[in-house]
């Protein structure tokens, strides 16, 4: 219907070549499922991944596919995001089909501003966080230490308290 033959061709190619590319970084996530499980039985595997559906391919972390396969226990989605609706979305991407007892979202503390990095707002700590309950995720992670300040402690501490 007047599509280019090559250019479907050429999508093709490059759709199988990125799933090669997803499914080579499985085969290394398998194996070192495998060889943990052989060296450590029972302890947990984890990655820090992509937070965002349209990532996965670029960054060939098929995450979702190694949870329910049991390549990993426990997944670690960097959600850097200064806007709360990117974060929603996020979430409801990688909630969808996993159980969220294995997510534990990340936030961060810190935020780009006029060329500089500066600690996250209370404002902004406290409605993400909050956030995470309201959509079922059980805890959250923090990235980086070096950006936590006895402000966001006392905000995570008073949230947590409640």
């Amino acid at each position: 219907a007047g599509e280019d033959p090559g250019a479907i061709r050429l999508a093709d190619l490059n759709a199988a070549w990125t799933q090669w590319r997803c499914d080579q970084v499985s085969e290394v996530v398998a194996m070192v499922r495998e060889v943990v499980a052989s060296k450590r039985p029972g302890l947990l595997v984890g990655a820090a991944v992509t937070p965002q559906r349209l990532n996965v391919t670029t960054v060939f972390q098929e995450w979702k596919t190694w949870i329910q396969r049991d390549y990993i226990d426990v997944v670690y989605p960097m959600d850097y995001f200064g806007e709360d609706h990117a974060l929603k979305v996020a979430l409801e991407w990688q909630r969808d089909g996993i159980d969220v007892q294995r997510i534990v979202p990340l936030l961060a503390l810190y935020r780009r501003e006029g060329g500089k990095t500066l600690p996250v707002t209370r404002d902004t700590l406290l409605r993400q966080v909050r956030l995470l309950e309201a959509e079922g995720f059980p805890g959250t992670g923090l990235f980086s230490n070096l950006r936590y300040t006895p402000e966001l402690a006392d905000v995570l501490r008073a949230q947590w308290r409640h």
